[in-house]
């Protein structure tokens, strides 16, 4: 068993400042098969469009956003695929706080505020496999649901991804293709 703890501070020029504590278990399990528990927390300063972007009868600036916050917690198990790959299925929480979002007072006129709090939850399933050539192909499948603390679904969260990429060396570079899938969302 490995513990692994992580204290990260940031401070940006708006005067805002967060410690964001991780912690990872981790536990090889028999045939080389690993088990994970991970938990952490991160924030996001509101940007300068945000907090300070005005337009007379259409947008007024914002003067007290806090910083987005997000906890997370996940589980996972990984397993060999033969000597060269690996799969990993995993489950997830993110909890998010005092998010950001643009907000009409009524009469059109529109302010960036901090709206509340919204949680995703999920589960990823995803393979790496390297050839003898060094070649390798990587993927994952992802499905998800994210809500507001009322529970009504997010916009413009959707409910599946998924990745695809290849890699070849040629020479001393290298060939990649990379494809990314964003499912239906609202």
């Amino acid at each position: 068993l490995t513990a692994n703890l992580g204290l990260r501070h940031d401070q940006d020029n708006q005067g805002h400042s967060q410690l964001s504590p991780r912690l990872g278990l981790i536990t090889k399990l028999p045939a080389d098969s690993v088990l994970k528990l991970l938990a952490g927390s991160a924030f996001r300063p509101p940007n300068a469009y945000e907090s300070e972007y005005a337009y007379p009868g259409l947008q007024i600036p914002s003067d007290n956003l806090k910083p987005e916050r997000v906890r997370t917690l996940e589980i996972a198990f990984e397993q060999p695929i033969g000597e060269r790959g690996r799969w990993k299925v995993a489950a997830f929480s993110n909890r998010f706080d005092d998010m950001i979002g643009l907000v009409d007072d009524g009469s059109g006129i529109f302010q960036f505020q901090n709206v509340g709090r919204a949680s995703t939850r999920g589960i990823e399933l995803g393979a790496r496999y390297r050839f003898i050539n060094g070649a390798e192909m990587r993927g994952s499948l992802t499905r998800q649901s994210s809500e507001d603390a009322e529970g009504t679904a997010l916009t413009n969260t959707p409910r599946t991804l998924a990745k695809l990429l290849v890699r070849i060396p040629v020479g001393t570079h290298e060939l990649a293709w990379e494809t990314r899938f964003t499912g239906e969302r609202r």
